[in-house]
């Protein structure tokens, strides 16, 4: 037997648990009191799962119960289908009810969330918007074990359509989308808890997903894949019991923009950096190829491919100033703080800066303490404030990446850290040693990348050798770039005016400090790699820049 929920537009879902005709049941001996309850329905249209969104006889639905100032009288009803317009929950409180204190009911979608007093809305996949479907209401107890209640919905639904996005993993963020929400049964409350990004799937023409209702007067929800963008700005902000569709029942239509290497030297492919209790809230895309300066004109670029690297073709290994590099002592970024001193030493902030024979106490990017001028070095803070004090190449322009300050960032160690030891990713596969084009390096993948793209060998591991992976051009570009592959090439270091084992070592900074002296770098080599490990900061090495999701 079947008995269907419906939901109606702009008010969404309404329960009405109604009286159950029965004797009160007292308590029992250990203090606990089981309670009855029938549920109806009400309403004509259904949305749900197109069209329907029933009960079946057999299936078990659940209803969290709290009371009014005792976290202690938590407690669970069950039911199974049995009536055409009611379902019977049953259940037993932990502590009796203060008379008149009130009783909250809580209905969390099918019950998958159990018990739980914090709600995780970051995995949509199943398509099953019900499961995220959260109602909330209270009755007063009167010493009676029957009760009377009507439970308003929480969360708000979109319809969407998504079918813009081919059949690549979407997720959806925003200023004011959060993947989870803590419950205070006592108090009968629901609270947005984490910001985060919700995995709604692969793209459809009707796609529904719940969202934690906003308080801004106007919200912008953000869609991205790995190659592509979309976005929706719900003029009246996200509301609790609102149903986002197109006229009557129609879906939302969410144009999709391409993520283009050419236009913004972004590589397509979605990584996450940073969750919070397995919540992703950190994504990036990487840039299209290592950092470069160009001093004739001191301006920034990207390298046109990714397995590009200068080496000494540039005669970056000189003094010259005008020379095109791109290995860089930590923090050079060529912003200095404008007062003088009589040392000099403010120079070693250029981009051309390294040093051999006067290491550390030399090279005094972020070494206020020492030098008492530049940006702060806090001892406390191993990231050194990177971003706010100018010493993320980020904070410039690129040329070839979108021309504007700002859009571009370096991994923190924590994030590359992430990156590489952490992520959960679709195929289990997360970084892998190898040759593209004959050029020796290391290759990251998107948290989705499949291994029916292309199958790498000795993967997550750093005992493997960059001969583990062979990888032609064409497989490079049409197989793995295509679909968000990064390629570190081994670009080796600099030194003052030596170049050392290039194509055999490559070094990346990441923007944290270990002190004065050091900075977090990832190293790889011919037959292993080091993540994490530190280097001192007056020496030249590379650096891949990501660009934020959001």
């Amino acid at each position: 037997m079947k008995r269907t929920i419906t939901l109606i537009i702009a008010m969404a879902l309404v329960f009405c648990l109604s009286q159950c005709k029965k004797n009160d049941v007292k308590p029992v001996a250990n203090n606990t009191i089981q309670i009855t309850l029938n549920a109806a329905y009400s309403g004509e249209k259904t949305v749900f799962n197109d069209g329907t969104f029933t009960w079946n006889d057999g299936d078990t639905e659940y209803i969290y119960v709290g009371c009014e100032g005792e976290s202690g009288c938590i407690g669970t009803l069950s039911t199974t289908g049995n009536g055409e317009n009611e379902l019977v929950f049953s259940g037993t409180l932990t502590t009796t009810p203060e008379i008149d204190a009130k009783v909250y009911f809580f209905y969390l979608g099918n019950g998958e969330h159990a018990d739980a007093t914090t709600l995780d809305f970051s995995n949509q996949t199943s398509g099953n918007v019900t499961d995220f479907h959260i109602a909330v209401g209270s009755a007063t107890y009167t010493g009676s074990t029957d009760f009377y209640a009507t439970l308003q919905p929480i969360m708000a639904i979109a319809k969407l359509d998504l079918s813009s996005f081919g059949s690549e993993n979407i997720y959806v963020y925003g200023d004011e989308i959060y993947a989870s929400a803590t419950i205070d049964y006592s108090a009968g409350t629901i609270t947005k808890e984490t910001k985060g990004y919700i995995n709604i799937g692969v793209g459809s023409a009707t796609k529904y997903v719940a969202l934690i209702p906003s308080t801004e007067s106007q919200t912008t929800v953000k869609f991205a894949s790995n190659s592509h963008d979309g976005s929706k700005i719900f003029g009246t902000g996200i509301r609790a019991a609102r149903f986002y569709a197109l006229g009557n029942n129609g879906a939302l239509v969410i144009p999709a923009t391409t993520v283009s290497i050419d236009d913004d030297g972004i590589v397509p492919g979605l990584f996450s950096v940073a969750n919070t209790d397995g919540i992703i809230t950190k994504m990036v895309r990487f840039s299209k190829g290592n950092l470069q300066y160009v001093g004739s004109n001191c301006t920034w670029q990207f390298a046109e491919h990714q397995y590009d690297y200068l080496g000494t073709t540039t005669s970056q290994n000189s003094t010259t100033t005008t020379v095109t590099r791109d290995l860089f002592g930590w923090g050079t970024t060529g912003y200095q703080d404008t007062r003088t001193s009589s040392t000099g030493y403010q120079t070693y902030y250029e981009p051309y800066s390294t040093s051999s024979n006067t290491l550390s106490d030399s090279h005094p990017a972020y070494n206020i303490n020492k030098y008492g001028y530049g940006p702060d070095y806090d001892s406390s803070n191993k990231y050194g404030l990177a971003v706010t004090n100018k010493s993320d190449w980020g904070m410039h322009p690129i040329t070839n990446g979108g021309n504007t300050v700002g859009k571009w960032r370096t991994l923190t160690i924590d994030e590359f850290v992430y990156v590489f030891n952490t992520r959960s990713t679709t195929s289990g596969v997360r970084y892998a040693m190898a040759a593209v084009n004959g050029i020796s390096g290391l290759i990251i993948l998107p948290d989705d990348w499949s291994t029916s793209y292309y199958i790498l060998s000795s993967t997550n591991t750093e005992s493997a050798a960059f001969t583990s992976n062979t990888i032609t051009l064409s497989d490079w570009n049409t197989k793995l770039e295509a679909n968000g592959a990064v390629f570190l090439p081994a670009a080796g270091y600099r030194g003052g005016t030596w170049v050392y084992v290039e194509g055999s070592f490559g070094f990346y900074w990441s923007s944290s400090c270990v002190n004065s002296d050091k900075g977090y770098v990832i190293v790889f080599y011919y037959d292993g790699c080091y993540i994490p490990t530190s280097e001192n900061r007056s020496n030249g090495f590379s650096v891949r820049l990501v660009r934020p999701v959001e």
